[in-house]
């Protein structure tokens, strides 16, 4: 059993006013945060949730959402190996999936493995440079797109076991929120390939199920003082952000386009003329004035 060093309120549990509280709809959802960014929107929302909405026993000491489950995927697990003890912290044997790779720079140079693979047909990896993907994928897309196809069966796997536990139990449709940075490398270059391995999960689970999207446009990253004044990073997030954005902009028109999502990954190939979510959030640091808020 978990122990916790805090149940204060601001550390997601604590004596809440459950009159206070938002009564839950019925259904199942999963959360599922990509990327550095994308991993921070998980790890706020799980706090909220357990301040803001009713838990299944009102007068459990430790408050249980057994229909609410998260998944964060990213290749950097600085935010999660840290635990303060809290409720509200992300469980990093079952809510996080790592998909690291030390040794990325080997990987690339055994051209001759690689050219082997299907599932990598698309990866340019004998012009890509990078020594380490243990602590993010360097700003480079493919290498975010490379490091979650080189474990999709796994991923596929804890996906889809994520979404039966969130079902059992529950009455209504299944929700799966997908939130992810767009402009860095690891939530820009798996954000939808995770949005079709979750529509495959869903056909085979045969269950009523919406895929949504939040999707971080590149302001939400150029408002920290950090990355606006490194010339460098902030020209890759205007670059990645743009390469998403067109590409989520094609697949979203594919009932206009008459194409399709295709891709070879060694355990199973997906072709599916589904958008990759029902409902696309796009979310700016920018307000109405046109001015971008500081660490937005």
């Amino acid at each position: 059993m978990a122990i916790y060093g805090s149940l204060l309120i601001d550390a997601g549990g604590g004596v809440i006013d459950h009159n206070k509280q938002s009564d839950r709809q019925p259904g199942a959802s999963v959360i599922i945060g990509l990327g550095g960014t994308g991993s921070d929107a998980v790890i706020k929302l799980k706090k909220e949730v357990y301040k803001q909405l009713k838990p299944d026993d009102v007068g459990a000491v430790i408050p249980r959402y057994n229909d609410i489950k998260y998944l964060i995927i990213d290749s950097d697990d600085s935010k999660i190996s840290v635990s303060n003890g809290k409720i509200s912290d992300i469980d990093g044997t079952t809510e996080f999936f790592s998909i690291a790779n030390k040794s990325i720079k080997a990987t690339f140079a055994a051209t001759e493995v690689m050219k082997n693979r299907r599932d990598l047909d698309w990866l340019d990896y004998e012009h890509i440079s990078i020594d380490d993907a243990s602590k993010g994928a360097g700003g480079i897309r493919q290498v975010g797109r490379f490091l979650l196809v080189d474990q999709a069966e796994k991923i596929y796997a804890k996906i889809k076991s994520t979404m039966q536990s969130a079902l059992v139990g529950s009455s209504g449709k299944l929700t799966v929120h997908i939130c992810a940075g767009i402009s860095g490398g690891t939530g820009s270059g798996t954000f939808l390939d995770i949005c079709y391995l979750v529509r495959q999960a869903v056909k085979e689970l045969g269950v009523d199920a919406s895929v949504c999207g939040y999707f971080f446009l590149p302001d939400v990253n150029l408002s920290v003082p950090a990355i606006s004044a490194d010339s460098l990073k902030s020209g890759y997030v205007a670059v990645n952000g743009f390469a998403a954005l067109k590409e989520l902009d094609y697949c979203m028109n594919f009932g206009k386009n008459k194409d399709s999502f295709k891709m070879n990954y060694g355990f199973k190939m997906i072709d599916d003329r589904q958008k990759p979510v029902d409902l696309t959030y796009l979310i700016s640091t920018t307000n109405q004035q046109g001015k971008m808020i500081r660490d937005g």
